[in-house]
């Protein structure tokens, strides 16, 4: 090991046991927001600071608070005229709603006292929320700073919330916090904005949620979402989303939407077979914007169904949202007089499906472990979740 890669052994250490001490108002219960601040408040295109006088702006806060005099005039102008006015209205209602406190972990923080950063968050009336900043560790990264953060306050209960909004060390954060971690792509917005109060406020965020049975008027946001998402994976054919219209490749899209989703109003669901079903079918709002799609039928007069579900909006995809409306629909009460739901994938899917319905609470198991289906292929995976307690255990003793 040389000299300089020793310093830096050495150097990186001392960093990791750098004394760190949150405020007194960050409590071992306290929901927190560690907060960036380009790319979420201020979108990176804006740049309408240069086109005001930034010295008479500057002069005018400190004729109301003369420690505005420490404060750079460009930080005061990027404050004043570049931060989104709708995304600061957004955070201010996670705070309300999450009773949560702000800790700062943009590079904002550096070079600036906590006083000062509240200086210019008050522009904005935030100021209320905002009480620390985490520390600032160099080269070991964001989620090492908020990491050491979180560790060093007090009997902290790990049940309490938190979540970090960044539009940048993606990597980093979403591998060092999976559930927490939310992306940014260009500003807070309201996709963004929901995504953080499932993490903040679950009852809050399911008063946002509603069902609406599937009606004529919806088949042409079908089509439009199908449409969108051609055109999404034709020229990002890497994403890690799988396509919704993958299995679905009409020449005229909202002709095959009408043939296909048409039944569905009528509450049917017509099989390969010819055989008609009964089926329940809703759009997914959320905070009155449709957004995805659920539909789900009987596949056995024991108590068995299946569902189809699919996030349409591609701007709510990629949140984290979809495993969470899935669960609490399948917490709806017009469902709980059935045992179990059964879906089955191709072995050959992607993992991400399987990934994404045991995210939302299924188990897979072989086929036949809910029920015989002379059907099954053994290239199938079959998921399953349990809608009752009842079910799964007398399931569970006739396997025993």
């Amino acid at each position: 090991m040389s000299n300089w890669e020793k310093e830096m052994e050495k150097e990186e250490k001392l960093l990791l046991t750098m004394p760190i001490s949150p405020v007194t108002s960050i409590t071992k219960d306290t929901p927190i927001i560690f907060l960036d601040i380009d790319g979420v408040l201020q979108p990176c295109h804006h740049r309408y600071r240069f086109e005001n006088n930034l010295d008479d702006l500057k002069a005018s806060y400190i004729l109301e608070d003369p420690s505005y005099t420490t404060l750079n005039k460009y930080d005061l102008g990027a404050v004043k005229y570049d931060w989104r006015p709708e995304s600061v209205e957004l955070l201010k209602q996670l705070c309300i709603l999450g009773k949560a406190k702000i800790v700062l972990s943009s590079n904002w923080r550096t070079g600036k006292t906590i006083e000062q950063l509240k200086l210019l968050f008050k522009i904005h009336g935030l100021d209320t929320w905002l009480v620390d900043k985490t520390p600032d560790l160099q080269y070991l990264g964001r989620n090492i700073e908020i990491k050491r953060y979180l560790d060093s306050i007090p009997d902290r209960d790990p049940r309490t919330p938190f979540m970090i909004i960044d539009d940048s060390h993606i990597k980093d954060l979403r591998s060092t916090f999976p559930g927490q971690f939310i992306l940014s792509p260009h500003y807070l917005d309201e996709p963004v904005y929901l995504s953080a109060l499932k993490i903040l406020a679950w009852q809050d965020f399911t008063k946002q949620i509603s069902f609406i049975p599937l009606a004529q008027t919806h088949l042409t946001l079908l089509a439009q979402w199908f449409e969108k998402s051609r055109r999404l994976y034709s020229s990002r054919h890497n994403d890690l989303r799988r396509p919704l219209d993958d299995w679905f490749n009409p020449k005229n899209i909202e002709e095959g939407i009408s043939g296909k989703y048409h039944p569905r109003i009528q509450g049917i669901i017509k099989l390969e077979n010819g055989t008609e079903i009964p089926l329940v079918a809703y759009m997914i709002e959320l905070a009155g914007k449709p957004i995805g799609y659920v539909h789900y039928h009987e596949i056995s007069t024991e108590g068995f169904l299946t569902l189809d579900f699919f996030m349409g909006d591609i701007d709510f995809i990629g949140l984290g949202l979809g495993p969470s409306l899935l669960k609490y629909f399948l917490a709806q009460p017009e469902l709980q007089k059935f045992k179990a739901i059964r879906i089955t994938l191709p072995t050959y899917d992607d993992a991400i499906m399987v990934s994404f319905f045991k995210k939302a609470g299924f188990t897979a198991l072989p086929s036949d472990e809910i029920l015989e289906d002379p059907e099954d292929e053994p290239d199938e995976i079959c998921l399953h979740y349990w809608l009752n307690a009842e079910a799964s255990t007398e399931k569970l003793n006739q396997r025993g």
